[in-house]
């Protein structure tokens, strides 16, 4: 959909004030319905995930973003309000690893970043926010869920965010991360 009405081939070019894609999949035994939305400089991302019978699954990976490979640090905030923090060293880590309320990526280079706002999840489900840190190729982020786990039948599991850009200096950015965070959690 474009500016709200259903386009079946979009050009290659597009000026609008929102774009908004929506997917249904099945996968094996799993209905995902996804929705995908830009409007005023954010991107909010749904899915929304259903097992018509329990499956045991390695994991899934909901919402993916491969960041620039020139992206130094992250931070985050995890869901008690304690802080995690670090730098991208090219490692190969999975960085973070925890159920996060908000998570945020900077690139020193350019001055820019982005902070992923997690809206909402189902209740006492596990997930976590990842950076994958791979040296030369990206800083790749990962929602998680189901790591190791079976899906049980029926249930519709619903999992929103919301990623924002910034700009800020290197000596500031984790409090523009932060403020960026905080205005889209209200």
């Amino acid at each position: 959909m474009v500016d709200g009405k259903p386009v079946d081939k979009p050009e290659s070019d597009i000026t609008c004030e929102e774009v908004q894609l929506l997917k249904k999949s099945r996968i094996r035994d799993f209905v995902l319905n996804t929705e995908i939305r830009v409007h005023g400089n954010r991107i909010y991302e749904e899915v929304r995930l259903t097992a018509e019978k329990a499956t045991p699954v390695a994991r899934f990976y909901h919402f993916m973003h491969p960041w620039t490979a020139t992206a130094t640090e992250y931070a985050a905030e995890l869901l008690d309000g304690t802080r995690v923090e670090g730098v991208f060293d090219g490692d190969g880590a999975q960085e973070i690893d925890k159920a996060t309320r908000w998570s945020a990526i900077y690139d020193r280079p350019s001055g820019k970043g982005a902070v992923t706002c997690v809206l909402s999840w189902p209740e006492g489900g596990d997930w976590r926010t990842r950076y994958w840190d791979v040296a030369g190729r990206y800083r790749k982020h990962y929602f998680v869920t189901f790591e190791g786990q079976t899906v049980p039948a029926g249930r519709e599991f619903c999992y929103r965010i919301v990623t924002v850009p910034f700009e800020a200096g290197a000596d500031n950015w984790k409090t523009e991360a932060t403020r960026v965070a905080k205005s889209e959690m209200r």
